[in-house]
């Protein structure tokens, strides 16, 4: 758990992470930016994953990523209130050529509840998100009226 605001703690989890940063605070980031099929997005939990699900898909799928609140919030802090606030602050700067193309989106343990908040504010923005995939997940909150895949195990 880090002392320094959610903002700058995300912002220093992720410095090191793969990818091309694509917003002023480097908390999205592309692989497979090239490729030409929807893009994914989705919220990791390491920095071992992205590269992962990247050379799973192939170079033809360009995926964005943040990470999740794992290890951002503090004993005693609103969990809710933090993922909310990033959620917002994520929303606002997924850039505007990602959002027109429409996005798959998804996210496992730890980040499903993020995922989800960021969801909802890009289907609020106008934003097509035409999937969501959740893997050991809460149905809590979950409900956005598109198709979802939901994974236990």
């Amino acid at each position: 758990m880090s002392s320094l605001s959610p903002l700058s703690a995300q912002q220093r989890m992720m410095k090191s992470w793969a990818g091309r940063p694509v917003d002023r605070y480097g908390l999205i980031r592309v692989l497979n930016e090239h490729g030409s099929r929807t893009p994914l997005f989705w919220v990791f939990n390491d920095a071992s994953e992205p590269p992962a699900l990247a050379a799973a898909y192939g170079m033809d799928q360009p995926i964005y990523f943040t990470r999740s609140t794992h290890l951002l919030v503090a004993p005693g802090q609103d969990v809710g209130s933090i993922r909310d606030a990033l959620a917002d602050r994520i929303v606002r700067e997924i850039p505007s050529y990602v959002r027109d193309q429409g996005l798959d989106f998804g996210s496992s343990c730890q980040g499903t509840a993020l995922a989800v908040s960021i969801a909802k504010g890009l289907l609020l923005a106008g934003t097509d998100v035409r999937f969501l995939c959740l893997i050991n997940c809460s149905l809590k909150n979950s409900a956005l009226n598109i198709p979802a895949m939901l994974w236990y195990g």
